[in-house]
C-alpha cells in the first residue's frame, strides 16, 4: 500500500488493516516470470521503450495521474498494441478502468 501525501509518496508496510477501494483482482506473486508477456509483448521493444511501459503500468495502480500523462500506442496492426491494453485493464481490473 501506497500512502500518498501531498508530493511524498510512503511504502507501508502489509496490513490486513490497510483496505483500498479499488482492488486489484489478482494476487501479487513476486516470484512470477511472465515469459509469454516478456516475449510476445515486451519482445519487439527496445529497453527505453519497456522501461517506459513498465513505469506507465505502475502509475496504473496508483488510481491517478501523478505526472499529468498519458501514454498513446501508436505502430503497424498485429503487433500487440490491443493485447497490452487488455492485459493492463485485466490486471488492474476492469472496475478500476473506464471506456
Amino acid at each position: 500500500m501506497l500512502k500518498l501525501d501531498g508530493n511524498d509518496i510512503e511504502l507501508l508496510p502489509f496490513s490486513p488493516e490497510l483496505i483500498s477501494r479499488n482492488i486489484i483482482p489478482i494476487a501479487y506473486d513476486q516470484n512470477a516470470k511472465c515469459p509469454r508477456f516478456r516475449n510476445e509483448l515486451l519482445g519487439l521493444l527496445d529497453d527505453d521503450d519497456k522501461l517506459l511501459l513498465q513505469k506507465f503500468l505502475g502509475l496504473y495502480l496508483l488510481g491517478r495521474n501523478v505526472i499529468q500523462k498519458m501514454l498513446i500506442l501508436h505502430g503497424i496492426g498485429g503487433t500487440g498494441k490491443s493485447a497490452l491494453s487488455e492485459v493492463a485493464r485485466k490486471r488492474i481490473g476492469p472496475q478500476n478502468c473506464s471506456d
